[in-house]
């Protein structure tokens, strides 16, 4: 019971933390990864994320993707390195892997 009332709590907490943020978690657009990328990153996350959602969802049978009730369809790797750091979101169904890092920039 003590645990149950901990989650609850850890629940409550986070609702009124994300209200306050005003953050759609779900949206990977929305999310406080989008402060470690640029506007162009940012743009070719976006058409990628439309794409892998379509996959997601024709492998489903479904009209929409749905990766459970707490999210979790995306894997943000920051790899850091001596020059850079290398900036990799998967796709956890699909596999799908895109690199957003700029090693141009480097």
């Amino acid at each position: 019971m003590y645990v149950h009332r901990q989650f609850i709590i850890f629940l409550l907490i986070t609702c009124i933390i994300n209200r306050k943020l005003k953050q759609n978690w779900s949206d990977p657009s929305s999310n406080l990864f989008m402060n470690f990328i640029n506007k162009r990153q940012e743009i070719k996350l976006k058409e990628w994320t439309i794409i892998q959602n379509k996959k997601v969802a024709r492998l489903q049978g479904q009209r929409f993707a749905f990766y459970g009730s707490i999210g979790g369809g995306y894997k943000y790797e920051f790899i850091p390195t001596s020059i850079g750091t290398v900036i990799l979101v998967t796709n956890t169904i699909t596999g799908d892997q895109i690199d957003l890092t700029e090693y141009h920039k480097w």
